[in-house]
């Protein structure tokens, strides 16, 4: 009897020790609830046949947790492609419309993108869309000679050519541009536009000669006058001045006061070596030179506030060989161009250059072109590329045409409203700008800076969040 109490009274004991657990811990009682399956779309004003591209993505979470993205890209222009997961984005409020920025080299793609709870929990992968990268060609036109260099103003494109000298084009419709006006029968590799008038330096060895034209009626060009430049190689204008690098032979940088285009007057030349290409910021001239074995090509700043007396107040040693141009971009930067890179400079403290980022382009460039937001590379027969500048030290690739293996890209030239390539044998080709898509995101996230980044192993995309 007293044995049975003895059990009755620990089971007793042990219930009592239960209840007043129970009464102190709360069990859970609902489980986490995995994401629902995104919506992916293009955003309006987006093209599913044009790169860059902003992509739409919401999702909702029952739990009310943030989501974070992970798009599943599979890349067409590899025979053998296989679906290839990213980066997970940064975390996002449930059911919030997030805006992210395709850009990357010619598709197609399809895209997918899945998304992920706080827990962890995986949601379902989206219906997928197929995307491709071209720029759009909208316009073309044979050139006599065969396109060089281009230039242009609002409704004139003008080309330096190979023994016809300048060579006025119409495109104030770009879908049926035509030669208007032609002058001169020199060849040419260098030309700068200074509305009403049009400078072109022509190559023919030893008597290099710096041209100068009247444009002002397009179909009738007019030559002004001529000075030689002994040796001269590149040419970069702005405001009154031309600047005209030279070769081996003088190693040197020659100013040209043009205020009047009918007499052309040498006024400065300063010693500096050989310019591998020079380009013209005023006061600032920024010419690359060619250095000599075992010594690295350099960054030469020269300061032309006196434009009789330049004096050079920079440089900066490069650690590969440039053998490529320059060119200024937004305010304080500069790119130059060496080997299968574009690098991105800083000139902000023109004393002391530095250079930030560089950018793999994937062969040898041969031109290039800044305006605004926008900077183009002519890339031979590879063809030529866009890149949006707005952030200059991170240039992010917007578009690519390929001219490989009919045409070679030889100089281009951001317009106002196309894109202009000089294309050798195939003339000049006119092309539309991607369709901007940064408006298209709410305010908050217009033209906004990158939240994160999510990048091919080789490259060839990338897909950053606007935030």
């Amino acid at each position: 009897m007293m044995r049975f109490c003895g059990h009755s009274f620990l089971i007793a004991s042990l219930a009592l020790s239960i209840a007043i657990l129970s009464s102190c811990v709360t069990l859970p009682t609902d489980r986490n609830s995995p994401p629902n399956t995104p919506i992916l779309s293009i955003a309006s004003g987006s093209s599913p046949l044009a790169v860059p591209c902003t992509l739409l993505v919401s999702c909702t979470d029952s739990d009310g947790d943030e989501v974070a993205y992970q798009f599943q890209i599979e890349d067409f222009f590899y025979s053998n492609s296989q679906e290839t997961a990213g980066d997970w984005s940064s975390y996002f409020p449930s059911g919030e419309t997030v805006g992210f920025l395709f850009s990357g080299e010619q598709g197609p793609y399809s895209i997918r993108v899945r998304s992920r709870d706080e827990m962890n929990e995986l949601s379902p992968s989206s219906d997928p869309i197929m995307l491709s990268l071209d720029l759009q060609l909208i316009g073309s036109c044979a050139i006599p000679g065969g396109a060089n260099r281009v230039a242009a103003d609002q409704n004139h494109a003008y080309l330096a050519t190979s023994g016809y000298g300048l060579q006025v084009v119409d495109i104030s419709t770009p879908t049926a541009p035509y030669v208007t006006g032609q002058s001169g029968n020199f060849s040419s590799y260098s030309l700068e536009v200074s509305d009403p008038n049009v400078f072109l330096l022509s190559n023919a060895t030893f008597n290099e000669t710096l041209f100068s034209f009247d444009v002002s009626t397009p179909n009738l060009p007019i030559q002004l006058t001529q000075v030689e430049i002994y040796d001269g190689e590149q040419l970069a204008v702005e405001t009154s001045y031309a600047v005209v690098g030279t070769g081996w032979f003088t190693q040197s940088i020659v100013i040209v006061d043009i205020a009047d285009p009918s007499s052309l007057q040498p006024i400065a030349t300063l010693s500096t070596g050989e310019t591998v290409d020079v380009t013209l910021s005023y006061p600032y001239i920024y010419a690359m030179l060619r250095g000599s074995y075992p010594n690295s090509d350099h960054l030469c700043v020269v300061e032309m506030s006196n434009p009789y007396s330049p004096q050079v107040i920079g440089s900066l040693d490069l650690d590969l060989p440039s053998e490529g141009p320059i060119c200024a971009g937004p305010s304080g930067y500069l790119y130059v161009a060496g080997g299968n890179y574009v690098r991105v400079l800083s000139v902000q403290s023109p004393t002391m250059p530095v250079m930030v980022n560089e950018i793999a382009v994937g062969t040898i460039t041969i031109d290039m072109h800044c305006r605004e937001n926008y900077l183009a590379i002519a890339l031979g027969s590879t063809g030529l590329m866009l890149f949006d500048v707005s952030d200059p030290e991170y240039p992010l690739l917007i578009g690519h045409y390929y001219t490989y293996p009919f045409g070679s890209c030889t100089g281009v030239f951001c317009g106002s409203d196309f894109l202009l390539a000089a294309d050798g044998d195939n003339g000049l080709l006119i092309f539309a700008y991607p369709i901007s898509t940064y408006d298209t995101i709410e305010p908050k996230r217009a033209g906004a800076k990158v939240h994160s980044e999510s990048r091919s192993t080789n490259n060839r995309y990338a897909v950053r969040a606007l935030r």
